[in-house]
């Protein structure tokens, strides 16, 4: 046997010893240490430092098959020609007892990541996941036609990968885990998630009265516990720029955390029911926060100033990019779009049905909204002047996106389909079918090339917009509530319904990922012209008149808004320009994408965390460095503006 240098293929070193052929050779996790089984019934360890032999073990009369050795260098497991499996000590080489029960020639051995379970593939075309500890069988895994040739369990101790002559088969291997002890596990349901805008870190949330933060870049390395709220947390958001992070909670709180440093920065106190959503402003100065009491609050991140108090609709709350105009709805077929700076109306938006979803484009010139009523509508947010109706859809809308520069609008329905529009005709560009359950949630990267689906049944589906295909599917097991979305798909988080597991996937070799950054593009268009105003067409359930008279509801019918602070003017700053699109390839290229699938309930995580954050935070409201800078306070607006309310 020889140890051939990578660089220029010489040899570095030959190994002699065994009597007979080799037949199988493993490195352990560590790589300090590898293994060789051989004809001759013996087993060598190798000090791979030093490429000496540390151990020589005589396994019996029967020629050595296969071997594997957990990845915490406790068990050796060396199956042989005569249909058993030899469980020994690394360590001492003893044999601690033989594996019988398999009754078949072993193909192909394994051990998974929890270094509790060996999985074994056998010539009788069945996979038998055994419990190394007792050496008892604990699932029986048949169904392939050919004898097993490889088996590869994946670092989550979820699926197992099979091998054939002709197919390649995965499994779900449900043996259970074990907790992790860097503390990484909510131990109850997830019930929010947010990522950066860069995808460089995550947040979770959780009915264990706990936020985690997340470190996506290195392999979704947990970063510590932020511990402060005493009831379930319910949302959570983070600044535009990553610098802190928000959460919300049923204990009627609001808490700002510093992102690198996991301190308490402020604590608002000022609702007085469960906080339903919060929302950093562009300027990363302001914090919106509403509760279960239609109260809505503007105030300062860092001080916990306040700077506008309101009553009105509480739910899917949505800031324009811009941060001047605000959406909130009530539950029913209507929403009200007003000014974050002073609260005032601009506009009631109505649909036939409940309002289910709303999304904003990120210029902020242009919603969208979606309903029950099938119907999808483009709306101006300046004015609140509906432009556009989508009639398409055969079931309830429930997610909607919008891309860049006005290419198209993407929704989800009940329908189990997604559809692709077009901003300019209001037409079906592309129908997309692929789910077996409603759609649940879509997102868009920002060069719109790629598109993320979520279902109720349980499948991710990744699409090329362009083509109109799949590129990727990844199945979640479970019913799929939501995800979220780094700008170019690099990083997505999943949330499951009733789950105290949060996926996080990695998509690599998207077309998107030619952008580097949200701010590399410019994007040249002449917004005028690129949605039509409202005309009389044929629709298969609703005509274009009656969608006018939903629309058209003024000002008038709002009544004052109470106002229980200060009135504050928003500094507007300069946008960004948006995103250019990315060159498009073809489908051959998108076929070769690579993924990867993480889940952060992984027990054996293989990397040193961060000891626990909670541990440094301050008892104080803020940093001796400020968490953002704040520019010089903007003078209030007379108090004898007129206000409407929401």
């Amino acid at each position: 046997m020889y140890a051939i240098s990578p660089d220029d293929g010489s040899v570095i070193r030959t190994f002699d010893g065994h009597l007979d052929a080799i037949s199988c050779v493993i490195v352990t996790f560590t790589d300090d240490i590898f293994i060789t089984g051989s004809n001759d019934c013996h087993v060598k360890i190798w000090d791979l430092a030093v490429y000496t032999c540390l151990n020589e073990l005589n396994i019996g009369l029967s020629p050595i098959i296969s071997l594997s050795v957990t990845d915490d260098n406790t068990f050796l497991l060396v199956a042989c020609a005569d249909n058993t499996i030899d469980v020994r000590s690394l360590a001492t080489g003893t044999s601690i007892y033989r594996i019988r029960d398999h009754k078949s020639l072993v193909t192909s051995l394994t051990t998974a990541p929890d270094c509790s379970h060996a999985v074994v593939g056998c010539k009788n075309r069945n996979i038998y996941i055994i419990d190394i500890h007792s050496g008892k069988i604990v699932h029986t895994l048949s169904g392939t036609s050919l004898p097993i040739l490889s088996i590869h369990a994946t670092s989550d101790n979820h699926f197992l990968f099979s091998a054939t002559e002709e197919e390649v088969h995965v499994w779900h291997m449900d043996i259970g885990y074990a907790q992790r002890k860097d503390g990484s596990d909510h131990t109850d349901v997830v019930t929010c998630m947010a990522i950066t805008k860069d995808g460089s870190m995550a947040a979770t949330g959780s009915r264990d009265h706990l936020l985690k933060l997340w470190n996506l870049e290195l392999s979704d390395q947990f970063q510590g516990n932020l511990r402060g709220h005493t009831a379930p947390v319910t949302c959570a958001a983070f600044s535009h720029d990553g610098a802190f992070v928000v959460s919300g909670s049923e204990d009627k709180r609001v808490l700002v955390w510093s992102a690198s440093l996991g301190a308490l920065v402020t604590d608002f106190r000022r609702h007085t029911g469960e906080i339903l959503s919060v929302s950093v402003t562009v300027d990363n100065e302001r914090v919106l926060s509403a509760d279960v009491n239609n109260a809505l609050k503007c105030w300062y991140a860092e001080t916990g100033e306040q700077l506008l108090s309101c009553s009105g609709p509480s739910h899917m709350v949505s800031v324009t990019p811009d941060s001047k105009y605000v959406f909130s709805g009530e539950k029913d077929n209507s929403a009200r779009l007003w000014t974050l700076s002073d609260g005032n109306v601009v506009q009631k938006i109505t649909h036939a049905d409940t309002i289910t979803c709303i999304t904003i484009a990120s210029d902020s010139k242009y919603a969208v909204t979606g309903s029950t009523d099938m119907s999808l509508k483009i709306w101006e947010v300046a004015t609140g002047k509906l432009t556009q109706v989508l009639v398409g859809h055969e079931g309830t809308v429930s997610c909607v996106a919008i891309a860049d520069h006005y290419q198209f609008v993407i929704s989800g329905s009940h329908d189990n389909t997604l559809i692709i529009w077009s901003m300019q005709a209001g037409s079906v560009k592309q129908v997309l079918c692929g789910h077996r359950d409603h759609v649940t949630s879509v997102k868009l990267t920002t060069d719109g090339s790629i598109c993320i689906s979520a279902s109720l049944d349980g499948i991710l589906i990744v699409w090329s917009t362009q083509y109109g295909r799949q590129v990727t599917i990844f199945d979640m097991h479970q019913p799929v509530l939501d995800l979220q979305i780094s700008f170019d798909a690099g990083h997505v988080i999943v949330m499951l319904e009733g789950s105290s597991c949060l996926p996080m996937l990695c998509l690599h070799n998207s077309p998107a990922t030619d952008v580097k950054s949200q701010t590399q593009v410019n994007i040249d268009f002449d917004v005028e012209s690129v949605i039509l105003p409202i005309k009389p067409r044929s629709h298969q359930r609703h005509t274009s008149a009656s969608h006018n008279e939903e629309g058209s509801s003024s000002i008038e019918n709002s009544p004052p808004l109470s106002i229980a602070s200060r009135n504050y003017n928003s500094r507007s700053s300069d946008r960004v320009k948006d995103l250019r699109r990315t060159g498009q390839g073809s489908m051959g290229a998108l076929s070769q994408s690579l993924t990867s699938l993480n889940i952060v309930t992984d027990p054996q995580t293989k990397s040193t965390t961060m000891s626990t954050l909670a541990e440094r935070s301050s008892s104080t409201h803020s940093l001796e460095q400020p968490l953002v800078k704040r520019a010089p306070p903007v003078p209030p607006v007379p108090k004898s503006k007129a206000c409407m309310i929401l």
